[in-house]
């Protein structure tokens, strides 16, 4: 999901099919795009789908399948200057675990889960690099012990639970394992490991604060002579710290020593058993994606919380959160919902757009003819929020009326308009172009001159709102500054 700097709904991607995560906004042949993954969830904590390319039309541009043989996961999806994409996916592999307490009738029987990761070339769908972490991490690095799992290969152990993916001005690549508590930087050439961060064999001397547990999101920073993690601290089986914090490291390569540069704290100061990112703003300030808990909180150079954003309740949680400019045109229609209100004597009229994000104002309109021609200007309502609400006297309309709102920019362009809409819940279909032009003749010609009283229009709350959005999950905007939400509703322990 999409929301405006002030907590307001841009754009939902409920209609993509399938489940879906790993929202964010790249740069792909010189345009901007949205990248998302869609697929299934598997009840271990990994993803088996592929990811999606969306224009700022959210039409689909391209998709990625991974080459190696098993479907992408959804722990990263990130779109290179080079117009490639580097994935994750994860493998089940026949594997002996009776060392590791797995009993099985045959010993050759258990299974492990290895990580994966691919660089793919977008355009011809080739892959260009993997690699895959049993040839180089043994699972006697994991700290994520087997249990009942490792029995079989519908109940793989997933002992390296790969999470993140970098790329550094070299090509190498840095790869984080939650479940091995490390941070690896892989060679480009051969995937030889060139020296791990953390865990059970680092390859640093750790200075005071720098160590980290079942973290997300390792990311190079200041030309990579400083890391930044999400260090969850915690799973569902173990807390080892009383929060999950942001932690910015600094990384000597030439001594090999890590040092403690930063740390955030959520407002509640409390572990996120999954998930979760830390992102670093244009500005220098950090967006902290609190993972399982449903937050996003903003911090200041030092670490000073600027302001935290509760976005769900219950068992709604983020994978990752991303601020971002974002101009989108959708080629959907605009919706419109019209409702009778007997206490008020007047028709509420509601209009969103799904994704729109220039839209400034809405134009209502009505006819007394059942085909929708001889449009009247009722009034204009500037957009707010998600879905704006009007409000009409039903002494201005009579029943068989029909309501068609023109959604317009800041120079009162028109940009879209919805599908006709009757009094006694009645659709037609869009207007033609004989029927937009003649809306387009009446539109009032000066912004300054159309803008809604209080009382004819505002963005209303309670049981009537988003009913034009949920009426056909589309319609509405913003225009810059939003919020990149992957979000996800229920448990998921081990993201």
């Amino acid at each position: 999901m999409i929301f405006d700097p002030y907590g307001e709904l841009v754009w939902s991607g409920a209609n993509i099919s399938g489940q879906t995560l790993s929202y964010n906004i790249f740069t792909y042949n010189g345009s901007q795009v949205i990248g998302v993954w869609t697929g299934q969830f598997e009840g271990s904590g990994y993803g088996m789908g592929y990811d999606l390319v969306l224009d700022t039309a959210y039409n689909t541009v391209a998709t990625i399948n991974s080459t190696l043989g098993s479907p992408t996961d959804f722990h990263e999806l990130s779109i290179t200057p080079d117009g490639t994409a580097l994935v994750t996916v994860y493998d089940k592999v026949p594997y002996n675990l009776s060392s590791y307490g797995v009993v099985t009738d045959d010993p050759a029987g258990g299974a492990i889960l290895q990580g994966q990761f691919e660089e793919i070339d977008i355009a011809t769908g080739k892959g260009i690099f993997n690699w895959s972490s049993l040839d180089h991490v043994d699972p006697s690095m994991s700290y994520a012990d087997p249990g009942t799992t490792g029995t079989d290969m519908s109940n793989a152990w997933d002992y390296f639970h790969i999470n993140s993916i970098d790329k550094d001005g070299d090509g190498n690549y840095l790869v984080s394992s939650r479940h091995c508590h490390a941070i690896y930087k892989i060679d480009k050439t051969d995937g030889h490991i060139i020296w791990t961060l953390n865990g059970k064999n680092s390859s640093f001397a750790l200075g005071n604060n720098t160590a980290f547990s079942w973290q997300h999101d390792a990311r190079w920073r200041t030309d990579y002579t400083q890391m930044s993690i999400f260090d969850n601290a915690a799973t569902a089986f173990e807390s080892d710290a009383a929060s999950s914090r942001g932690l910015l490291l600094n990384i000597d390569q030439s001594n090999m020593t890590a040092s403690f540069a930063l740390e955030t704290y959520p407002y509640n100061y409390t572990t996120s058993d999954s998930q979760g990112s830390m992102i670093l703003q244009p500005n220098g300030n950090w967006l902290m994606g609190w993972g399982q808990q449903p937050y996003v909180s903003e911090y200041d150079p030092s670490g000073n919380m600027l302001w935290s954003f509760q976005f769900g309740l219950g068992t709604t949680q983020s994978y990752r959160a991303f601020r971002s400019n974002w101009t989108a045109y959708p080629t959907t229609s605009p919706n419109i919902s019209v409702e009778s209100n007997s206490s008020s004597n007047a028709y509420d009229v509601y209009v969103s757009w799904n994704g729109a994000t220039e839209v400034q104002m809405y134009h209502l309109y009505h006819s007394s003819s059942t085909d929708g021609k001889g449009l009247n200007w009722l009034q204009t309502a500037n957009k707010t929020g998600f879905e704006t609400w009007l409000s009409v006297p039903m002494s201005s309309a009579a029943q068989s009326d029909y309501f068609q709102i023109v959604a317009a920019n800041s120079a009162n362009k028109t940009l879209g308009y919805t599908d006709f809409m009757s009094t006694d819940g009645t659709t037609r279909s869009p207007a033609t172009s004989s029927e937009s032009s003649s809306v387009v003749s009446q539109s009032p010609s000066q912004t300054s001159s159309v803008s809604p009283s209080s009382s004819s229009s505002s963005t209303k709350t309670g049981a009537a709102s988003k009913r034009s959005f949920l009426s056909a999950w589309t319609r509405s905007g913003l225009t810059f500054g939003v919020l990149v939400v992957g979000m996800i509703m229920g448990s998921a322990a081990v993201l």
